[in-house]
């Protein structure tokens, strides 16, 4: 259930658009979006905050449309410091724990 959701969120610059993909997508696990628009893609200045019911260890993939690296990184609401297995400079209070 909750216990397995994980969270994602970032902010993309002027020139980056953000999707995601991987095992959790192909699987058809359930996501749930917050964010401006419920969009596969954001625009800059927009929070993306993403969870998943799907279980600890699947890996969802972020990246830019340019293919850039871009500070994004991920939490459990149960394991606040495990990171999600992605290139992250971005710091925890950037995120929100939205109360699940």
């Amino acid at each position: 259930g909750l216990d397995n959701a994980w969270w994602i969120g970032g902010r993309g610059d002027d020139s980056q658009m953000v999707t995601i993909s991987g095992t959790a997508l192909d699987n058809n696990n359930p996501l749930f979006w917050f964010a401006p628009l419920p969009s596969w893609n954001y625009k800059k200045s927009e929070c993306l905050y993403i969870s998943s019911y799907a279980p600890k260890d699947t890996p969802l993939h972020v990246h830019s449309c340019a293919d850039k690296k871009i500070p994004l990184c991920g939490y459990s609401p149960k394991l606040m410091e495990q990171r999600l297995p992605l290139k992250s400079s971005i710091q925890s209070k950037d995120f929100l724990n939205l109360g699940f």
